[in-house]
C-alpha cells in the first residue's frame, strides 16, 4: 500500500542537507525538490524577495517550515545538517519568493545570482558558472540590475544576515564597486569602495 506520493503508507522519506557555517553559529544553504518536505527543529525556512530597486533581497520566515514540491528557499540552522522529512499532501506556491530551482543540473540562464561568499560579504552573487547545480535555490535579474556584483540579505526583522563561508566566487579584480554591489564604470571621487576583495576609502 503506498500513499498519493508513492511512499509505502506509515513510512517517512528524509533528505540530509548539508549547510555551511557563518562562522556565527548558523548555517546555511538554498534548497529545492520537486518533492515536500518539512524542515527539522533545529532549521527555520525562508522564502527570498528581491527589493524593488534590486540591491538587496529580503528574507522572510515560512511559519510551519514546510517547503511544497517546486518550490525554492533559504535554509538557516544551528546545525550543518538538516534532516527534512517528506511531508505528503503539501502542496501549492510559496508567496513573497523569488526563488527558483531544478531537480538537476541546468545551464546557468543570464542574469543569475546564487546565495555564495564574496569579497564584499556574504549574499547572493552574480553567477559566473556553466551550470547551477541541482537541488539549489538560485535568482535571476532584469538586465538593467545584470552590473550588480551582488545583493545583501536582509531578514523579515530588518536586520542584515552575515555569511562568513557558503562559497568563494571568482570576481574580477580590478573592478570597483559601491556598497551596494554595483560595479562603477569610472574612477570614484569620494566615498566608501569595494576593490580588489577590500573596502577602500576614497577622500
Amino acid at each position: 500500500q503506498t500513499g498519493d506520493s508513492g511512499i509505502p503508507a506509515g513510512w517517512t522519506v528524509n533528505e540530509l542537507v548539508t549547510l555551511n557555517s557563518d562562522d556565527e553559529g548558523n548555517y546555511w544553504a538554498t534548497f529545492y525538490s520537486d518533492a515536500s518536505y518539512t524542515a527539522d527543529e533545529n532549521t527555520t525556512v525562508y522564502t527570498a524577495k528581491v527589493s524593488g530597486d534590486q540591491s538587496k533581497v529580503e528574507l522572510t520566515e515560512v511559519d510551519d517550515k514546510t517547503i511544497p514540491a517546486g518550490n525554492a528557499v533559504v535554509l538557516k540552522s544551528t546545525a550543518t545538517t538538516s534532516t527534512m522529512t517528506q511531508a505528503e499532501g503539501a502542496s501549492g506556491t510559496l508567496a513573497d519568493n523569488d526563488l527558483q530551482g531544478s531537480s538537476s543540473d541546468i545551464a546557468t540562464p543570464a542574469n543569475t545570482y546564487m546565495l555564495v561568499k564574496g569579497s564584499s560579504g556574504v549574499g547572493f552573487y552574480h553567477w559566473t558558472e556553466a551550470n547551477i547545480p541541482a537541488c539549489r535555490g538560485y535568482l535571476t535579474l532584469n538586465s538593467t540590475a545584470a552590473d550588480r556584483a551582488f545583493l545583501c540579505i536582509e531578514t523579515n526583522d530588518g536586520s542584515t544576515t552575515t555569511i562568513a563561508r557558503v562559497r568563494q566566487v571568482n570576481e574580477d579584480n580590478g573592478s570597483i564597486y559601491d556598497l551596494t554591489g554595483r560595479r562603477l564604470t569610472t574612477t570614484p571621487h569620494h566615498g566608501i569602495y569595494v576593490k580588489n576583495g577590500k573596502k577602500v576609502v576614497i577622500k
